[in-house]
């Protein structure tokens, strides 16, 4: 019996996190998991991360919301933390080309625009998700076309409102 396709993500979260907190405001990343699954019927969302040890609480927490944590090693150069995920997200949407019918890319980086041209090709691509127009790379809009979508659209869904327990949202620490 062949599994059933469904819509994958493939979320380039320092990116987005960067991004969201230059326009002022956090990710809720389980309404960000309930708009990826009602809207774009996401069925496996993969999250692009640089391992930091510091962040285990919000990698449990992403965990239990139902994401797939895919690691990088995280580098240090001039007191910055690293953690470019681009190479580990392209190749995991093109290692898992057969198993999902249609990929959501979330990023603003132009660095994908090639990934999306060759999702576009097969039919493969049902939207890339960017922060906001501003933060979108020019390419990756052009390349893109209409098949983008922009966070800064639905940011009353999707800005952290409600304290946890110890009054503080999760986040990720060092970048």
């Amino acid at each position: 019996m062949q599994k059933a396709l469904t819509n994958y993500a493939f979320i380039d979260a320092q990116n987005i996190h960067l991004c969201v907190k230059q326009d002022g405001w956090i990710l809720d990343w389980k309404n960000f998991l309930i708009l990826l699954r009602e809207k774009f019927g996401t069925r496996k969302a993969y999250i692009f991360i640089g391992y930091w040890e510091k962040n285990s609480d919000l990698y449990s927490f992403l965990r239990q919301l139902g994401y797939t944590l895919i690691f990088k090693e995280i580098s240090q150069f001039e007191g910055k933390i690293k953690g470019n995920v681009d190479v580990e997200l392209a190749v995991r949407s093109v290692l898992d080309l057969h198993y999902y019918s249609k990929a959501i890319i979330v990023s603003n980086d132009g660095d994908f625009s090639y990934l999306v041209s060759e999702l576009q090709e097969r039919g493969k691509l049902k939207t890339v998700i960017c922060t906001s127009p501003r933060a979108a790379s020019g390419v990756l809009k052009r390349t893109a076309k209409n098949e983008i979508f922009f966070l800064s659209t639905v940011k009353h869904f999707l800005d952290y409102k409600r304290p946890p327990k110890d009054g503080r949202p999760p986040r990720l620490r060092g970048f």
